[in-house]
């Protein structure tokens, strides 16, 4: 036993008050929240080798949670993050249209190196008092005292509350029998870059082309992110062909004209990027939480953002202990779906260029279909 009289979960049975399955943004904040008011935590993730994360922003609102629980050290400009001082969009016209950071009243973001922000949340988790086992989970069973949850290493645990933090996989939800609604088909194919030209740029370049959109953004060791959103069979396409890939930047006239002559670093990387989430976020005995709940298309730009809030909230909930703060949690993730698919709607619909091209076909009528209002 430790000092403070709970079990040291590295070497026996656990018997906690909640396990987690994911350490990602999502579940180390809501595990952190929750030890830190005495509970007693179990995280459950192997961590496997992914494709990583390039460029993801955190916008000014997610580095204010942070500072507000706590944890500004994990989100500072400097050798990982650098900060992001607004945007140049080309989106309905080729002219660009610039928004500013100091107009954002939560401040500028930052754009992440995502291993390092996770590790250090991790980091953060752990010195709160959480426990890890590097494991997953492969089966649980409700009884009337809980979950009895079997691990993949041939570990049990018991546990009253099972957070689903898997990401887009919703691996707990899915196991419990609930759907997951797709809003849109989307991937995101990105490529490490090295401009010629406007290196030190500070603003995310975001250019909408006849079958995609572009981001770019600059990373804090000077490298640049570019993501190119498509349809699933063009993604698969120009991930194949350094000549596809070519035609496709070159779409983007305004992007081209800002960097200038590009050198590719690596081959692509990609990514599911569509609109996805659970019919219920939560239920008897558990919850989801950041992607497995609900992830949004990266033209939001609220997905980290969207981690972070849910995992606090959800571990709010669980402090509270009624049914009425598991419903609010629930209301408010409907409130946010519906916010969310009303401004894509909009984005999407605003882009008229090319309204007889498949990719804007098919995201504008996904748009129009996740935005109507439910019928009975």
């Amino acid at each position: 036993m430790s000092k403070s009289g709970k079990a040291d979960l590295r070497y026996e049975a656990a018997n906690v008050d909640v396990l987690i399955a994911g350490a990602g943004p999502a579940g180390a904040l809501a595990a952190r929240h929750l030890a830190l008011a005495g509970r007693l935590v179990l995280i459950v993730d192997r961590l496997r080798p992914a494709s990583p994360r390039l460029g993801e922003t955190l916008p000014g609102a997610g580095v204010r949670l942070l500072v507000r629980q706590g944890l500004g050290s994990v989100a500072e400009a400097g050798a990982h993050h650098t900060p992001v001082g607004g945007s140049l969009t080309v989106w309905g016209s080729p002219h660009a249209m610039p928004s500013d950071a100091l107009r954002d009243p939560y401040g500028p973001g930052l754009r992440l190196d995502r291993a390092q922000f996770d590790a250090a949340l991790r980091s953060a988790c752990r010195a709160a008092g959480c426990s890890w086992w590097t494991a997953s989970l492969q089966h649980l069973q409700r009884d009337e005292s809980g979950w009895r949850i079997g691990l993949d290493d041939g570990r049990y645990v018991r546990t009253r509350v099972v957070i689903d933090a898997t990401g887009r996989a919703a691996r707990v939800a899915r196991r419990l029998g609930v759907s997951q609604q797709r809003t849109s088909e989307l991937v995101a194919v990105y490529r490490i870059a090295h401009p010629t030209t406007n290196t030190d740029l500070s603003r995310t370049v975001i250019e909408a082309t006849p079958d995609g959109w572009i981001y770019a953004g600059r990373l804090a060791d000077g490298r640049w992110a570019v993501g190119y959103h498509t349809l699933p069979k063009t993604a698969v396409q120009v991930r194949q062909s350094s000549d596809l890939w070519a035609a496709t930047l070159s779409a983007a006239p305004y992007l081209r004209d800002c960097l200038g002559p590009i050198v590719w670093a690596e081959p692509g990387i990609a990514r599911e990027a569509g609109g996805i989430g659970l019919s219920v976020p939560y239920g008897d005995g558990w919850l989801a939480v950041g992607d497995a709940a609900l992830a949004f298309d990266p033209i939001a730009g609220q997905g980290l953002f969207n981690a972070l809030r849910t995992g606090l909230a959800a571990a709010e909930a669980l402090l509270a202990a009624t049914p009425s703060a598991l419903s609010a949690y629930g209301a408010e993730l409907a409130r946010v779906a519906a916010i969310y698919a009303g401004r894509r709607a909009a984005l999407y619909q605003a882009e008229t260029r090319w309204a007889d091209r498949p990719f804007w076909q098919a995201q504008q009528q996904a748009a129009i279909l996740a935005a109507a209002p439910a019928v009975g």
